[in-house]
């Protein structure tokens, strides 16, 4: 688009500097100066008179490109959030408003070492079956009643709480647990069990009962004595050296034993070396902990020598059960 420029008019030539130049006889000069003075003044005009669509067209392009940077900023701030979020790609995401609610990933997660030994505290000192289910997750076939009265059959077995200590935050199978260890005295005798903490359905931290009472399908002394069978365990594990019978070669198996409080001698698991269960099971001895614990499958197979077991599965690397088995990942 051509813009068409006004050029201002010329003023009227000085006929006195032109006599006054010519009586020198230098009238070229005068005319070129002249000029100059003229251009000049014409610049000067053009700069005092500037064009005002041209300034209304600046400032429309620097508001437009003022958008343009917040709309692409605003967008990639979007878009980071998603795919950033826990549930993006999750088939329940509906709507922007799910993928930034922090509530669904907030800090209640990290729950104070005060807040869980309280919580400790409190579910242990009660007396109330009511109760019960305040304080501690336990099964949909588990009567409050019963909860009651296994508790109060440990207090008198192993003691007044002498201290509740924090182990701290451990992220088994992506979910969160923090753990205490409850230490007991009874005739100068010290026992301990770990007290670990979850969320429950409705997002508030509760003991997980079957962790803290080491349960066992059937009891652990019983596993020990069986001859045949497939066993639910909560053990602690440590890597063993002992190898005889159909687990003999160190080649094809890896040996762990399997200790708790609730047996006098420990139990030989053995792993099928390279299996997804031998890989959990090294991965669980790899932590800090001075005594690794997890929740094991273990099957007594025909031939197999006194207190040998297989590793079926690895149901998780502490002693809550969640729906996906540790083992999976691996």
């Amino acid at each position: 688009m051509s813009i068409r420029r006004i050029q201002p008019k010329a003023d009227k030539p000085s006929y006195k500097k032109i006599v006054d130049v010519s009586a020198t006889g230098n009238l070229h000069r005068a005319s070129n100066d002249n000029e100059d003075i003229l251009r000049s003044r014409s610049i000067r005009s053009r700069k005092k008179k500037k064009n005002p669509k041209h300034f209304i067209a600046r400032i429309l392009l620097i508001f437009f490109v003022t958008i343009s940077v917040l709309s692409v900023s605003i967008v990639y701030n979007i878009r980071s959030k998603v795919l950033t979020h826990p549930d993006y790609g999750n088939e329940n995401l509906t709507d922007l408003d799910k993928a930034f609610d922090d509530s669904e990933n907030s800090d209640e997660t990290n729950l104070k070492p005060s807040e869980a030994i309280e919580i400790v505290t409190q579910a242990l000192a009660n007396r109330e079956p009511s109760l019960i289910q305040d304080f501690f997750i336990i099964g949909e076939g588990d009567n409050p009643a019963d909860v009651m009265v296994e508790l109060l059959r440990i207090r008198d077995v192993e003691g007044k709480i002498a201290g509740t200590e924090w182990l701290g935050s451990k992220f088994p199978t992506m979910s969160s647990a923090q753990q205490a260890v409850v230490r007991t005295t009874k005739d100068e005798i010290v026992r301990t069990r770990r007290a670990q903490l979850a969320l429950g359905p409705d997002e508030k931290w509760r003991i997980d009962l079957d962790a803290y009472l080491r349960k066992c399908d059937p009891p652990l002394a019983e596993v020990a004595a069986a001859e045949l069978g497939t066993f639910v365990v909560r053990v602690f594990v440590t890597e063993e050296n002992s190898y005889s019978g159909i687990y003999s070669e160190k080649t094809e198996w890896s040996a762990y034993s399997l200790t708790s409080p609730d047996i006098t001698d420990s139990l030989y698991a053995y792993a099928k070396r390279e299996s997804s269960q031998d890989k959990a099971m090294r991965q669980i001895l790899i932590s800090d902990e001075d005594l690794s614990h997890a929740t094991l499958t273990i099957i007594k197979q025909p031939n197999s020598g006194p207190r040998q077991f297989e590793v079926s599965r690895v149901m998780a690397d502490d002693w809550i059960i969640r729906k996906k088995d540790f083992d999976e990942s691996f």
